[in-house]
């Protein structure tokens, strides 16, 4: 596999002020892999959002001929 075969994310929430809940995506990107060829991602962040925040990491198979991102259930959340 490679990088471009993974997605990782970062889902950032929090409750708003009507009670609903708001979930913002940013995803990692590749940074190359370490010695012992395990790939590393990384995302830079400073979050728009203040108070309590909920911060859940996922990593799921991407490719173009997946008619739905999540269609695998391999997803791993961290």
């Amino acid at each position: 596999m490679t990088p471009e075969d993974v997605k990782v994310e970062l889902l950032l929430s929090r409750i708003g002020p009507h009670g609903k809940i708001e979930t913002m995506h940013h995803r990692f990107v590749a940074q190359g892999a370490d010695a012992s060829g395990e790939q590393r991602f990384a995302l830079d962040l400073a979050p728009e959002l203040c108070g309590k925040l909920d911060m859940r990491i996922r990593a799921y198979p991407c490719h173009e001929f997946l008619t739905h991102p999540l269609e695998l259930g391999l997803m791993i959340w961290a």
